[in-house]
């Protein structure tokens, strides 16, 4: 009797991924819902470990064990050695992929594949891929199509272990980074990484839709890619006692989620994105700002042919100075956001993945999203967010309200004509 009901499911075992369908009687008229997938809580650490691979700010560090990570030119060895830690399976996506001027991850792939690992992988066809060239010719691996009603598959997601025995096996490693050259060792990049089966297999269940099979070998007929996919994953986690999400595109509505992280934010709204062209996404930043949330945002795309994109004019013209356009070299090739990265009473968050804020990555292209609902996480991205912005000509000033006269100041270096540290 109500619109609001609950029950409780009892016997269920931990990481382990749930069809459910609710109803509702009354009377001789029984209406139902849709299949949701859902996944239980799993025995994983719950680690979450988070890299980028340019400079950091630590000075804006929560606390002095939660400095963010530069890996210069090394982001490369460090998949490797995830790879190196496989004992049963590695699942692997990836958008570009080559071994020039990095470490060799394609021979990294052969030996653990050589020791008994099962591998299966699938890259975009529309690009060179050339590291799958060395691959081991008996690993399982498909192409995205390059049909006129696809985009590209723009994932880059890899999973170990999904199904141990041993819940602390299981890694998800996924983020913006592609494995060339530039993508590594020269472009802005993020990586997050998962300790957590739950999250493993729900991410194993959007890589066998593409593969077409959930054995060794794909199924091109079975495979489902872009917009002929289904919403088959679990969206909700949680990790090591955080809250997390995750949606694929083009079949989560992605770009909905995004605007709703947007709109959560009411102390601090941080962006920084390779490209935006969605004039829905640029009103929902102007509306925080006009709500009096401050908003600070930067890109490495403003627009093409001298022309300024409309989704800029939009925020430049909303958030004035606070936005900037990316002037540092290479390419600025993460895509986040953060909301509320230090106030403990709202909701401090951060999205990330692989899905660039335009048209393609919501309805045409295969993309990962995922957002974490923690306050030592989002920092992270908060110390590279500073170091960026304020490198691109930017300035964050962070202010404390603080009523004592008596509180001695020291200033040092002293002078300064640069950064310099404030302890009181």
């Amino acid at each position: 009797n109500g619109t609001a009901n609950s029950t409780s499911l009892t016997g269920l075992t931990p990481a382990t991924i749930y069809y459910v369908k609710a109803y509702s009687v009354n009377g001789t008229d029984t209406s139902f819902s849709g299949i949701r997938v859902f996944g239980t809580v799993s025995n994983s650490s719950g680690d979450i470990k988070v890299y980028f691979n340019r400079s950091v700010d630590t000075l804006q560090a929560n606390s002095p064990s939660n400095h963010a990570i530069q890996l210069t030119n090394a982001i490369d060895d460090t998949l490797i050695a995830y790879i190196n830690r496989a004992k049963y399976t590695i699942d692997y996506t990836i958008y570009n992929f080559d071994n020039n001027n990095i470490s060799n991850i394609s021979a990294a792939f052969n030996a653990a594949y050589a020791r008994g690992v099962k591998i299966r992988a699938i890259y975009d066809g529309s690009q060179n891929n050339a590291g799958f060239s060395n691959f081991d010719p008996a690993i399982g691996k498909i192409a995205s199509p390059t049909s006129a009603a696809y985009g590209i598959m723009h994932n880059k997601f890899l999973i170990i272990d999904a199904n141990s025995p041993d819940p602390n096996d299981c890694i998800l490693w996924t983020g913006s980074t592609n494995l060339t050259d530039n993508q590594i060792n020269t472009d802005n990049q993020n990586v997050i990484i998962f300790q957590d089966q739950t999250i493993c297999r729900s991410y194993e269940l959007e890589f066998e839709e593409m593969y077409g099979d959930t054995g060794l070998l794909p199924n091109a007929a079975a495979a489902k890619f872009g917009p002929f996919k289904t919403d088959n994953t679990a969206h909700e986690f949680l990790i090591g006692g955080k809250r997390v999400e995750q949606y694929m595109s083009p079949s989560d509505g992605t770009n909905s989620q995004i605007i709703k992280n947007i709109n959560s934010a009411s102390s601090d709204l941080e962006i920084e994105i390779m490209i935006m062209t969605r004039n829905d996404l640029a009103y929902a930043i102007s509306n925080r700002n006009q709500a009096s949330v401050p908003c600070y945002f930067l890109t490495n795309d403003t627009g093409s042919a001298g022309q300024p994109s409309t989704s800029w004019q939009i925020v430049r013209g909303a958030l004035g100075n606070k936005a900037k356009k990316y002037n540092q070299g290479g390419i600025m090739h993460s895509k986040y956001l953060i909301a509320d990265h230090n106030d403990l009473a709202s909701d401090p968050l951060v999205l990330t993945g692989s899905h660039n804020w335009s048209n393609g990555a919501d309805q045409r292209n295969d993309e990962n999203t995922v957002v974490v609902h923690d306050a030592n996480i989002t920092n992270l991205y908060y110390q590279e967010f500073i170091k960026r912005f304020n490198l691109n000509g930017g300035l964050i000033l962070a202010i404390e309200n603080m009523e004592n006269t008596n509180v001695p100041f020291y200033a040092y270096p002293n002078p300064s004509n640069g950064e310099f540290q404030l302890l009181y």
